[in-house]
């Protein structure tokens, strides 16, 4: 809001950046906070987990890490073994270490999978994207669609249509990078009639484009080929006859 006046009047606008430790803040606000027990020794390790993974201090988001796991999972706090197991995942990704992140995705997902309660059903399909993104980065792309197709299904349970339009989409990717074109065309048309059942605005934000540009390539590529103005029919339908282009103008 400032910064025009700022420019016409260097000489009377001072500027100064606060040194804060928003980081060491948050560690000093949950030790201060009254209380004690479990929950509050839970809530220290895991603001120390996200600093320290924050910083990429990978030896003290470990060793908070695997405090914190420990405390939620004789307290019988599945969610946040979840919430904890996937802070850690993100201090292994930033260190490059793909096994232990993609093991710690799997620790996350088992503490909520087969759970009947909505919240932990929600966290059972997001720690399995999360999983499948990390196979992805570690270019294992037959894997990765295993884990994206077994978790269409449960997005499709919690009424989550973008996350299940988007678990079918990158399935349908990862079978095409990975050669296994009708497997991949399969999912690509789940993706789209997923889209097709979504509200107009919901479907406009969400990646049905890509599901769409990736049947069209499949075809170019010669599977379904016959299918081709089919799908670009129905994706004009769907997003208007621009859709290309705005993925075009997207990539740009």
């Amino acid at each position: 809001v400032l910064t025009e006046l700022a420019e016409q009047n260097p000489e009377r606008v001072l500027s100064i950046a606060p040194e804060l430790d928003m980081p060491g803040a948050y560690e000093q606000i949950a030790a201060e906070a009254p209380g004690s027990g479990p929950g509050h020794d839970f809530r220290q390790l895991y603001v120390k987990l996200n600093n320290a993974a924050g910083k990429g201090d990978l030896e003290s988001a470990k060793t908070a890490g695997e405090r914190a796991i420990v405390i939620a999972a004789e307290n019988n706090w599945p969610y946040l073994v979840t919430a904890a197991q996937m802070a850690l995942a993100a201090a292994y990704l930033g260190a490059g270490q793909i096994a232990d992140t993609i093991a710690c995705y799997q620790a996350a997902n088992a503490a909520v999978a087969g759970s009947e309660d909505p919240a932990e059903q929600k966290l059972d399909v997001q720690t399995r994207m999360a999983e499948g993104s990390a196979h992805i980065a570690d270019e294992q792309y037959g894997t990765a669609a295993d884990v994206f197709a077994n978790a269409a299904p449960l997005a499709e349970k919690t009424d989550d249509a973008t996350s299940h339009l988007e678990c079918s989409r990158m399935a349908g990717y990862c079978f095409e990078v990975d050669g296994q074109a009708e497997e991949a065309w399969q999912w690509g048309q789940q993706a789209v009639d997923v889209g097709a059942a979504m509200t107009a605005e919901d479907r406009e934000a969400s990646t049905l484009p890509y599901a769409g540009q990736m049947l069209i390539r499949l075809a170019d590529n010669g599977t379904n080929a016959d299918q081709k103005q089919d799908v670009q029919d129905r994706m004009e339908q769907l997003l208007g006859a621009e859709w290309e282009q705005t993925l075009e103008e997207a990539a740009s």
